[in-house]
């Protein structure tokens, strides 16, 4: 997801002066590295899910929106990016000094409360979009979605690359069932007749059962666990959760179930209180999928599309250089902007922005219009 306050961190630079140090370019290289993990770690996902091709193209067309939102809103945040900087750059000046000149102050506290609403707009528009994300994908998809950690290699002991994380309880659990179907198929039915009467004495401890609860619990158990060793492993990585609760939740021991219960009805109280912000450092969704510049060039790659759009961006980039040539400029910008929307993060959108900040420099009055708020 595009962070308006992310537009102006390089205005610290610029302020400060550019340091083109070991230390700069570490940072520089290390944050390209940190985009392509982005963009592994999404295929990972991806393939996880067993995303159908439909659902690849709705979330591919929501993050088309969101950036589509972005370039129209793109000059008017220019405009108040120089606005910023020319009044960082006094205020540096001063403050050097020694100095705190109160109406340049009052300056800058507008400014910084400018900077700070320009997202107010773009932030609505995700939630509007992190609705209709969610209507993709199944409650099982979004479960894994909800645990997925981030990952560059996946898992050796499951074909699909998705590496869950686990609720908060569950991780013994689901190491216990890691490892019982990970023992050769001749070792397993000890290893379930051991693993059960550790669960059924566990569960003696905390209240003494009859011999006859003792029985069906047995019963419980290792149909749960035969069911747990026997599961294909993508089955497994989407039902571990659940079976886990299962567990814990469907034994004989009452005062062990209501507490599971509790902690599950806290927990998902407070799931929906975050996730309900759609605030991607909360809400995963929107953190993995409402992302353009990650989201938009790994989908067209899974769904074959790369080398069409280019084509297409190349034409409609064509048609807007010659509105330029011909020295209608207004029209030539709005088709520049056009292409930058329609075809993100190509080389001919590059282009077009490049082409559409040269015309907005020589005829400022073309983006008059630009707002950083729509």
């Amino acid at each position: 997801m595009v962070r308006w306050s992310c537009v102006f961190a390089l205005l610290v630079a610029v302020v400060l002066g550019q340091d083109d140090g070991a230390s700069s370019r570490m940072r520089r290289r290390e944050s390209r590295l940190l985009r392509l993990h982005q963009k592994l770690s999404l295929v990972n996902l991806i393939n996880g899910l067993h995303m159908t091709k439909e659902q690849m193209r709705r979330v591919y067309d929501l993050n088309l929106r969101l950036e589509g939102e972005t370039v129209r809103r793109y000059f008017g945040v220019l405009r108040l990016q120089e606005r910023v900087e020319r009044i960082w750059r006094r205020w540096y000046e001063e403050i050097v000094k020694g100095n705190l000149p109160k109406d340049l102050m009052s300056e800058v506290a507008r400014v910084d409360e400018e900077r700070k609403g320009c997202g107010y707009g773009m932030r609505s528009l995700v939630r509007r979009l992190a609705k209709e994300i969610e209507a993709v994908f199944t409650d099982a998809q979004k479960e894994v979605i909800r645990t997925f950690d981030p990952c560059t290699i996946p898992p050796k002991d499951i074909r699909n690359p998705v590496r869950a994380g686990q609720a908060p309880g569950h991780e013994k659990i689901i190491k216990a069932f890691r490892w019982l179907r990970g023992l050769p198929p001749f070792r397993r039915a000890a290893a379930i007749n051991w693993a059960t009467e550790k669960v059924v004495s566990a569960e003696d401890r905390l209240d003494k059962l009859t011999d006859q609860e003792k029985q069906k619990e047995r019963q419980r158990v290792k149909r749960l666990l035969w069911k747990v060793v026997r599961m294909k492993d993508v089955d497994f990585e989407l039902q571990k959760e659940k079976l886990a609760k299962q567990l814990i939740e469907e034994g004989t021991h009452e005062s062990l179930k209501k507490k599971a219960k509790e902690l599950e009805r806290l927990s998902q109280e407070i799931t929906r209180t975050l996730e309900a912000r759609y605030d991607p450092r909360v809400n995963r969704l929107v953190r993995f999928f409402l992302n353009p510049p990650i989201v938009i060039p790994v989908l067209r790659d899974k769904l074959g599309i790369a080398e069409k759009v280019s084509r297409e961006a190349d034409v409609a980039l064509r048609k807007a250089v010659e509105l330029k040539d011909g020295g209608k400029l207004k029209e030539a910008f709005e088709a520049f902007c056009d292409v930058a929307a329609k075809y993100p993060f190509t080389d001919a959108a590059r282009k077009a922005l490049d082409f559409a900040e040269d015309i907005a420099q020589r005829m400022p009055d073309v983006v008059s219009g630009a707002s950083v708020r729509r």
